[in-house]
C-alpha cells in the first residue's frame, strides 16, 4: 500500500533532508512542477507536519472526502466509510503530500496494516497528525485539470490523449487534415506537417513547417503521428505510419484527432450534404463569431 511503498522510499533519502515530497503515480502526471513549488513553499511558511492538496472535481465519485469545521481539517474519510451528508461534499484529497522528515519517519512505523485489504494507507497518518494536534495544511488545487487519476484503461487512454502536445499531420496538404492542423495550432498545440504536395494552397497560411514527401525522421521529438486514412489505405507499409510503431508514437485519423481531442467536452455543430458545406459551414461561424459565441 501507499504507507509501505512511502517506508521504502524513505529508506534511500539522505540524512539532511528536512521534509518528503509523496506524490500517487497514478495522479501525478499533470501536475505543473510551479504547483508543487506552491505547495512546498505553503507548507514551509505554515511550519506545518503535514500537507496535502484538495480539489473540487464535477464528480468525486470513489474519492476520499475532506471534512472540515469552521475551515479546519477534521478528517479524510474514504467513500465507503462516508455518511450520506459526507458524500455530498465535494472536496477530495488528490493524493500529494509534504511531510516534516522527521515527525513521518518516527510515525510510518505505527501504520496499522488493513484488516480489509492487508495493505497500509499512507491516508492514515493524517488522522495520526490530527489526534496529535500537529499543524495539518492543505492546498486547494486551482486547476483540477492538473489532476487526473488513472484507474482504469479508458483513464489510461484519456491521460495519453491529454498528453499530446507536439504533433505531425501526414498528408497536411488535404483540406482536412489541413484545418485540424490550424485548429490544433490555434489550441497550443507544436505543429508539423508533410505531403507529396507542400504547396497545396491549404497549407499556405497556417505557419506550419511542411516537409515534402515521408520520411520517419519527421517524428523526432514528436509524441503523436496524425495521418490521413487515404494514406492507411493506399500505403500500409508507409515509412512514417510503421516509425510511428516502431517509436511507440501514439497515431491516428485526423477525423480520430478532432473528435478525440479537439472536440471533446465542446458542443460540435455538423454541416453534411453533397454540395455547398464549405459555404454553409463558413456563413454559421460568421455568425457565431458575430454573436460573440
Amino acid at each position: 500500500g501507499t504507507g509501505d511503498a512511502t517506508r521504502v522510499g524513505m529508506e534511500k533519502l539522505k540524512k539532511d533532508t528536512d521534509i518528503v515530497v509523496v506524490l500517487n503515480g497514478d495522479d501525478s502526471a499533470f501536475y505543473k512542477s510551479s504547483t508543487i513549488s506552491q505547495v512546498i513553499d505553503t507548507h514551509n511558511t505554515q511550519k506545518s507536519t503535514i500537507t496535502f492538496v484538495t480539489l473540487e472535481p464535477d464528480d468525486p465519485s470513489g474519492l476520499g472526502r475532506v471534512i472540515r469545521k469552521e475551515g479546519k481539517v477534521i478528517k479524510v474519510v474514504e467513500e465507503k466509510d462516508a455518511t450520506e451528508a459526507e458524500k455530498q461534499i465535494k472536496e477530495v484529497n488528490d493524493g500529494l503530500y509534504i511531510f516534516d522528515k522527521n515527525w513521518l519517519e518516527t510515525n510510518i512505523k505505527q501504520i496499522q496494516k488493513s484488516e480489509i485489504t492487508g495493505e497500509y494507507y499512507l491516508l492514515d497518518l493524517i488522522k495520526k497528525a490530527l489526534q496529535d494536534d500537529q499543524k495539518v495544511s492543505t492546498f486547494k488545487l486551482n486547476d483540477p485539470s492538473e489532476w487526473h487519476g488513472v484507474n482504469t484503461h479508458e483513464d489510461l487512454e484519456n491521460a495519453r490523449l491529454k498528453a499530446i502536445k507536439k504533433i505531425h499531420v501526414m498528408g497536411i496538404s488535404g483540406a482536412g487534415a489541413a484545418a485540424v492542423a490550424g485548429i490544433a495550432k490555434a489550441n497550443g498545440y507544436e505543429v508539423t506537417g508533410c505531403d507529396l504536395n507542400p504547396d497545396s494552397p491549404y497549407v499556405q497560411n497556417l505557419d506550419i513547417e511542411v516537409f515534402k514527401g515521408h520520411s520517419k525522421s519527421h517524428l523526432d521529438s514528436h509524441d503523436t503521428l496524425i495521418y490521413s486514412p487515404a494514406v492507411e489505405k493506399l500505403d500500409p507499409t508507409n515509412e512514417e505510419l510503421l516509425g510511428a510503431e516502431e517509436m511507440k508514437i501514439l497515431s491516428m485519423t485526423w477525423q480520430e484527432f478532432q473528435g478525440k481531442v479537439l472536440q471533446k467536452g465542446k458542443f460540435v455543430i455538423t454541416v453534411a450534404g453533397a454540395y455547398g458545406k464549405s459555404t454553409t459551414t463558413s456563413m454559421v461561424a460568421q455568425m457565431l463569431i458575430d454573436a460573440n459565441l
